[in-house]
């Protein structure tokens, strides 16, 4: 029987700020900022001198975390409300998480999957989408979890924080939880410690 506060996920030993982002989380970034209708004044916020790698990195690849500094600074700066920010998270995490997530419950959707298998591997989600940073996943009840983000250098950014949220969420839709609870707890800026708690039933 699972116990309360079990680690099932542990930050690695050492921890070392994020240095990269994957390109497609940003492409998948922008695509919704077009199709919301915000590019326009996004790009008026974007910095110029990351502008280029930002906007013309097509091929999935690593960029600098610069670069994704300049691009979230930018999407912070539209100052969307929660709900805009919680609903473009959930479709950025229906983008990138999609192939990831089938992949995963291929082959064990028959045997029950729950949102337990999902978690269990987040730290590999984490890895598909930085280099550097680390997560820890602490159980909390039968059907709560804490996530804890240490090191991702991104999530000084609340669009950043709310958006991600939002892909979290995402990832309990595809393994038919209707109405997940996310939420932000903590955000600790001299730490560079992000906290959600997430909850179903």
């Amino acid at each position: 029987m699972a116990t309360p506060n079990e680690k099932i996920i542990t930050h690695v030993p050492v921890i070392r700020p994020a240095t990269h982002v994957r390109s497609t989380l940003i492409q998948s970034s922008l695509n919704i900022l077009r199709d919301a209708g915000h590019f326009d004044r996004y790009l008026q916020l974007l910095d110029p001198a990351e502008r280029d790698v930002v906007l013309h990195t097509l091929a999935p690849t690593w960029l600098p975390v610069a670069a994704g500094v300049a691009h979230y600074a930018a999407c912070d700066a539209l100052k969307l409300d929660a709900h805009q920010l919680r609903d473009i998270g959930e479709r950025v995490g229906d983008r990138i998480q999609g192939t990831f997530l089938r992949t995963l419950t291929r082959g064990v959707r028959a045997a029950g999957i729950t949102p337990w298998t999902l978690l269990n591997h987040f730290d590999r989600l984490w890895g598909r989408l930085f280099q550097g940073g680390s997560v820890e996943l602490t159980r909390k009840g039968p059907k709560d979890v804490t996530i804890e983000v240490r090191g991702g250098v991104i999530p000084r950014f609340e669009y950043f924080r709310v958006g991600f949220s939002g892909v979290v969420r995402n990832g309990f839709k595809f393994v038919g939880v209707a109405n997940p609870y996310v939420n932000i707890v903590r955000w600790d800026e001299k730490r560079d410690e992000f906290t959600m708690h997430a909850a179903w039933v």
